[in-house]
């Protein structure tokens, strides 16, 4: 009997569906890795640094600017004051804005993902169970097979026998045939004595 092959399976396959499978819900769920947090929060540590900076430049711009147009005292710490505000403000509007944006991103990312990982295993368990199919299809087949030779076997034997029971009767009946046809006792005692078959009749039947 030929042995089936059995189903291989890539181990990157499933290490992809094992790192991805989870990735996606939790990312459904919110909870996003650290290195890609950012993208969804808002006045992240990474928007205060950048804050921090921009405040910087512009007090010095501000500060460089009165200096320059000769506005010193309250009027020039306003000014600062001022331009700082508007910047923090509209810097932090448009981080809570980034934010919904990143985590409407992030949603359909971890989708996305979700997604590709039933698909995957939708068409690989497709691909197994048809795999089975074939290799239960392909057992039957030499199931069967093994059947037919068998019963061929068995039938070439009883053809064997068969033949073989009828040529020695076919032997035994042209010497009872010889016998009664008027054959000699002689002929007919010789064929008894080659053959055995006067120990079967009575005695005297050839004399």
């Amino acid at each position: 009997m030929a042995n089936i092959p059995s189903f291989y399976t890539d181990p990157k396959f499933t290490g992809a569906q094992d790192t991805l499978a989870p990735l996606g819900e939790n990312i459904l769920k919110g909870d996003i890795p650290d290195y890609y947090s950012g993208i969804g929060k808002s006045n992240s540590e990474e928007f205060q640094n950048m804050l921090a900076m921009i405040n910087r430049d512009v007090k010095t711009g501000v500060t460089e600017s009165n200096a320059r147009m000769g506005v010193r005292g309250g009027r020039g710490g306003e000014a600062v004051a001022k331009a700082v505000g508007d910047v923090g403000t509209k810097m932090r509007y448009s981080d809570y804005l980034r934010s919904l944006e990143g985590k409407e991103f992030l949603f359909g990312q971890g989708r996305g993902i979700t997604e590709g990982v039933r698909n995957a295993g939708l068409s690989f368990g497709g691909q197994q169970n048809q795999f089975n199919l074939n290799t239960a299809q392909m057992e039957m087949q030499q199931e069967q097979y093994q059947q037919q030779l068998k019963q061929q076997e068995d039938n070439a034997w009883m053809e064997m026998l068969s033949a073989g029971i009828g040529a020695a009767g076919n032997i035994v009946g042209m010497g009872m045939l010889g016998g009664f046809s008027g054959g000699s006792a002689s002929s007919g005692s010789n064929w008894a004595s080659q053959t055995g078959a006067q120990s079967t009749l009575p005695p005297g039947y050839w004399n």
